[in-house]
């Protein structure tokens, strides 16, 4: 199968940036405190702004999808990525210890500084192992017919989010932190690629503003609607039968996983949104590139143990929402902004180191062995 060299196009390039800065906010919601120590006003305005923000983590997914699969298999990129995130554990582990910030013992130094990581970064590992099976996923999809393609899709949702969510067998279970959640986003994102959405049968003869509307108002209500659901399920499982508590606690867990069903139509309507906006910028573009340094940096697990800490975003719980949301924001985008000044630099740094000749050869050596295997 010949790849197909795709320009880089700057409206789902400007959707990588917003869904890494939701990732920013997400975590400062959910890895501070601030949730088990605000008032209740404040508690549902945050939770609000986390069910906005879930759409993240398969948007990116669904990218990879829309994009990859027609690309061929890649080594290069991923010991791009196994070497990126080695960089940023070794230098954090060096500084923190350095400093004194932390007291490691050595299986953790050793897991810290070890070439693959296996302690940290779900989302790397799951993403890594789909690369690794990504040829295989495409020559599947290559061969489906669009009602193939959109059987198997449905199979999949029924499957992986609805029974996934309303049952407790671990055989079918899916969290969306499991590579059979990126799976099913990758095939979901081919699927829009072959069959765009300009070209469906029920929305072809729309207008771009009518689809906008469409997908803006099924973002909207997938993300109320989810957010209600959740708060009834809390309302249930305030009562003393222990029944209705169990019809609660079993609605209620895929509300906020990555598989839930309306997670997945929000995350789907926002992907879909981006593919309307026609946008060209070389700055977005060069934006977008560094992103993934931003979530290996303020994911990183020492950089996590300290940074929410010292924001102490608990203590906003007796102030008004509006200051908390705010001095979310603000952190939010100060994490970003310092998180893309330091990839940057890696990227300069890497960009120098990798014109070495001694570099030259063991990366030639490591794709004449692959090449070979």
């Amino acid at each position: 199968m010949k790849e197909v060299k795709r320009e880089r196009l700057s409206n789902f390039e400007l959707m990588r940036i917003i869904s890494m800065f939701m990732i920013v906010v997400w975590h400062l919601i959910t890895r501070s405190n601030i949730l088990d120590h605000c008032s209740e006003t404040i508690y549902l305005i945050l939770k609000l702004l986390q069910y906005f923000t879930i759409v993240h983590v398969n948007s990116f997914i669904l990218v990879t999808g829309y994009f990859g699969y027609k690309n061929k298999f890649r080594i290069g990129k991923i010991t791009s990525l196994l070497c990126q995130s080695l960089f940023y554990r070794v230098l954090f582990t060096v500084i923190f210890l350095y400093f004194g910030i932390v007291t490691l013992s050595q299986i953790d130094i050793f897991k810290n500084v070890f070439p693959i990581d296996i302690t940290s970064y779900w989302y790397l590992n799951c993403y890594i192992v789909l690369l690794c099976i990504q040829p295989f996923l495409n020559k599947m999809i290559e061969i489906l017919s669009q009602r193939e393609h959109r059987r198997l899709i449905f199979v999949m949702i029924f499957l992986f989010c609805l029974i996934s969510n309303l049952s407790y067998q671990v055989n079918i279970k899916n969290d969306g932190f499991t590579i059979v959640q990126f799976i099913m986003l990758y095939f979901i994102g081919s699927y829009f690629a072959k069959y765009p959405l300009k070209e469906n049968i029920h929305f072809k003869n729309y207008s771009k503003p009518k689809k906008q509307i469409i997908l803006v108002s099924i973002f909207i209500f997938s993300w109320i609607f989810n957010f209600l659901v959740y708060n009834f399920c809390n309302y249930l499982i305030s009562f003393d039968s222990s029944i209705i508590k169990e019809v609660g606690y079993f609605f209620r867990q895929g509300c906020e996983l990555y598989s839930g069903f309306f997670v997945l139509i929000q995350s789907l309507s926002y992907f879909l949104l981006f593919e309307t906006f026609s946008l060209k910028s070389k700055f977005v573009n060069h934006i977008a590139s560094l992103t993934f340094g931003v979530y290996l940096i303020h994911e990183n697990v020492l950089v996590r143990g300290e940074l929410y800490k010292f924001l102490k975003l608990d203590v906003d719980y007796v102030m008004t929402s509006n200051i908390v949301i705010l001095k979310i924001i603000v952190y939010a985008i100060f994490i970003f902004i310092i998180c893309i000044l330091i990839e940057q630099f890696r990227v300069l740094l890497f960009r120098f180191v990798n014109k070495g000749k001694v570099v030259i050869k063991l990366k030639n050596k490591i794709r004449k062995f692959m090449i070979e295997f």
